[in-house]
């Protein structure tokens, strides 16, 4: 039989550093927000995420900050600034986002059932006290026992749905950063990372507080923060993220030209020619590893190793051409368009 903390209406803690004592709002709606030593936070769903997304918008959250130190494999601190600005969409909702949701109770009932925990809270929305940009979302809080006082949580708990950690010999970098991020807005010591495998194999970390890497987080933050409220952009990178920031940030091309300097014009040349040399060269070693495989469909190393496969696929296409000379209002019917930019190196002059 699983027990859980009765969600706490108010958690208050002092630390030993020099910030107020803290306050967690869990499930109760938004707090007043009139007692500035307070870290409010409100519950979340489905039929909010709008709200949320707003909210988020007006600081930084603990899931912006890896992608701000650029720690995330996902986004992009391009990205995260033309979010913030509202001038891209945020990102919609996945399937797997939303199957870690439907998940987030089972890893609360393992933590219980299989691990001793006492968990409580579901989604609160965290503010620190001192700034009010600094933001964290919270999949809930662990305590001593089932009557604990709301006032003793022990700390955090963050939620995470992977394909394997086995391969971990330490805490990803990028999950590092978000819990350390989550220990700054509440003020906690202590979190514990959960992450689900395969939905069914937990396995549980203990995160002590680093203060040396939330004060670095700090200022990478406030200085990101500076851009976003200038509406300067932070340096673009190459990041797949910041391509698709850029395309929907700026949508729409006006003839006109822009003098770019030379070294940047050099480099484009040169990336362009190197871009060629490796398409010319992966074109030579898939040639030459085919001509080996002859009717075969796939390489392997000595050791058993895939390199590579080449198998028959099957692809059917509609023949525009043909079905607009016999049907040409149906083909008209059925025809789309969209807008986009492409983005066209030219040679030297």
């Amino acid at each position: 039989m699983s027990t859980t903390t009765p969600a706490p209406d108010a958690v208050s803690r002092r630390t030993d550093r020099a910030e107020p004592p803290s306050r967690l709002i869990d499930g109760k709606g938004p707090a007043d927000g009139n007692d500035t030593d307070t870290v409010e936070g409100s519950a979340t769903g489905a039929d909010t995420r709008a709200t949320w997304l707003g909210w988020r918008r007006s600081g930084i959250g603990a899931s912006d900050v890896p992608t701000i130190c650029g720690l995330s494999p996902w986004g992009s601190p391009w990205q995260i600034w033309a979010t913030k600005l509202g001038r891209i969409p945020d990102q919609e909702t996945t399937s797997r986002m939303r199957a870690g949701n439907r998940l987030e109770p089972v890893i609360t009932q393992m933590l219980t059932e299989d691990e001793g925990m006492f968990i409580s809270g579901e989604q609160m929305q965290c503010t620190h006290p001192n700034y009010p940009h600094h933001l964290a979302t919270i999949d809930a809080l662990r305590f001593d026992g089932p009557n604990s006082n709301a006032a003793d949580a022990l700390g955090v708990v963050e939620y995470k749905f992977i394909a394997d950690y086995s391969h971990w010999d330490t805490i990803p970098d990028n999950y590092t950063v978000q819990v350390q991020w989550q220990l700054h807005v509440t003020g906690y010591d202590r979190a514990w990372l959960a992450c689900l495998r395969q939905g069914y194999d937990l396995k549980v970390w203990e995160i002590e507080r680093d203060q040396a890497v939330i004060d670095v987080l700090v200022t990478i933050v406030d200085e990101f923060w500076r851009m976003v409220i200038s509406e300067q952009p932070p340096p673009a990178d190459d990041r797949e993220a910041t391509g698709k920031a850029l395309a929907a940030f700026y949508p729409q091309s006006t003839p006109a030209e822009m003098i770019i300097p030379d070294a940047l014009a050099i480099e484009l040349h040169l990336a362009k020619e190197a871009k060629t040399a490796a398409e010319a060269r992966f074109d030579l070693v898939a040639n030459q590893i085919k001509n080996l495989l002859g009717e075969m469909d796939t390489a392997i190393t000595p050791d058993g190793r895939t390199v590579a496969t080449w198998r028959t696929q099957q692809t059917s296409s509609v023949d525009l051409k043909r079905l607009r000379e016999i049907h040409p209002d149906i083909a008209a019917a059925l025809t789309t368009s969209s807008t986009t930019r492409k983005f066209l190196p030219k040679g030297p002059k």
